[in-house]
């Protein structure tokens, strides 16, 4: 068997991860400084279910945004706790706060469902110009268009930073349609699982978001993005879809529209990360799927009205997934040949190798290392750096682990594929 094709896929996803980093180190221009603190008002839609154990800390920490003017509106998906009463309390101290609960004939369609909901009731309350359930102060339609109203999402346990407002603000300013903040694991000293997340997501963030946000192409999260109504109405009053990723469904959806997205490292969001083995694969094996299912805008992605370095971009992320594939096949064939099971011929590595057998030493070591582009140096070095100070020696990366593992756990036998949230 000629591995050749296989070697030079993941070799191009590689030079593509490594021309990645090499963008992320560009320095962007300043981001607008003028920008009044009332330019923009901030909706933050909030799903919760059966939280009661973070939503009250959650939305104290919100409260706290400098900046910009802004409504929290938690959006109940049918809690069995203490949840809507901890919400309704604080509602009743703080005036920023609302509560809506999503009607139990429309619960159980997973976020992207409970999310239109929440947008459907402000667009009401602005079409009807009834402005109390969001106590908006009696001027807010003049002072407000469109345009100038943001949307954002953030979990039932985030914790942004202060400065979330005005970064965002600041960049929106510069015509972006969306802007995406970083994000990071607040409980990432309580484990090594939990460290390997918050590694993870800073690695990506700094690097993959940061490349991208050049690119006008940057990967919307469920936490941390904020959206010009403007932008979201261009897609019609159900912008979010009903995949298990909306978050990119949506900004892609909004490329298709013409949009650019953007992103900020000087603003982030924390969030609980996992602590055990089976939650986390479970979580990568939806990303998974959920990622799969937005193949079905390629067509559409090609003839978007943006630039071709977006298009191209856009569709190399997205047919990228495909590495988890083929690094768990790299290593399935390795085991196999190491043991000479099967004779597994590598052809690209014929000008620098006499043999290339994958179970003879002199190529085995050199072909894991070239056929794994989930471990490029450059990108470890970028996560802890940021993170700890500290050089990557001896530690790998959870990106690494759940690409190896999700190709099995995301499609066991026996069992259908994923719903809900």
């Amino acid at each position: 068997m000629d591995a050749c094709f296989l070697s030079a896929f993941l070799f191009t996803m590689g030079l593509y991860y490594l021309f990645l980093y090499f963008l992320s180190l560009r320095t962007r221009k300043k981001a607008g400084e003028n920008i009044s603190d009332e330019e923009f008002f901030f909706f933050l839609l909030i799903p919760a279910r059966d939280e009661e154990r973070v939503i009250g800390e959650t939305l104290m920490r919100l409260l706290q945004m400098e900046g910009h003017p802004f409504c929290l509106v938690v959006i109940d998906d049918g809690s069995r706790d203490a949840t809507p009463a901890i919400v309704s309390h604080l509602a009743s101290l703080h005036p920023q706060i609302v509560l809506l609960s999503h009607p139990p004939e429309r619960s159980d369609r997973g976020k992207g469902a409970v999310l239109n909901y929440g947008l459907e009731q402000i667009l009401l309350a602005l079409e009807q110009r009834f402005l109390l359930p969001f106590n908006l102060p009696t001027d807010f339609l003049k002072k407000y268009d469109p345009p100038h109203i943001v949307i954002g999402v953030c979990d039932a346990d985030a914790r942004p930073s202060l400065n979330i407002l005005k970064e965002v603000a600041a960049l929106l300013g510069q015509g972006l349609g969306a802007v995406q903040t970083g994000v990071r694991i607040f409980n990432r000293h309580q484990n090594l699982l939990a460290l390997m997340q918050d590694l993870e997501f800073a690695g990506f963030s700094y690097f993959v978001q940061k490349a991208r946000s050049h690119m006008g192409s940057v990967g919307l999260g469920g936490n941390g993005q904020f959206v010009r109504l403007s932008s979201l109405l261009k897609w019609g009053k159900n912008p979010w879809g009903d995949t298990l990723t909306e978050d990119l469904e949506l900004g892609l959806r909004l490329i298709i529209k013409g949009e650019r997205l953007g992103f900020t490292d000087k603003a982030w969001v924390e969030q609980e990360g996992l602590d055990k083995l089976g939650p986390l694969l479970h979580q990568r094996a939806r990303w998974l799927q959920g990622h799969l299912t937005n193949w079905k805008y390629i067509p559409k992605i090609l003839f978007a009205p943006v630039s071709w370095i977006t298009r191209l971009d856009t569709i190399v992320y997205l047919t990228g997934v495909m590495v988890v594939f083929g690094v768990a096949l790299s290593w399935f064939l390795t085991l196999l040949a190491l043991v000479k099971l099967v004779i597994v011929k590598n052809s690209l590595l014929d000008p620098f190798l006499s043999s290339t057998s994958f179970w003879e030493p002199s190529c085995c070591p050199f072909t894991l290392l070239s056929s794994s582009p989930c471990l490029p140096p450059l990108f470890l070095k970028t996560m802890f750096l940021k993170t700890t100070g500290k050089p990557p020696f001896g530690r790998i990366s959870s990106m690494s682990l759940s690409l190896w593992c999700t190709p099995i756990y995301g499609y066991r036998p026996g069992f259908g594929p994923f719903t809900g949230w």
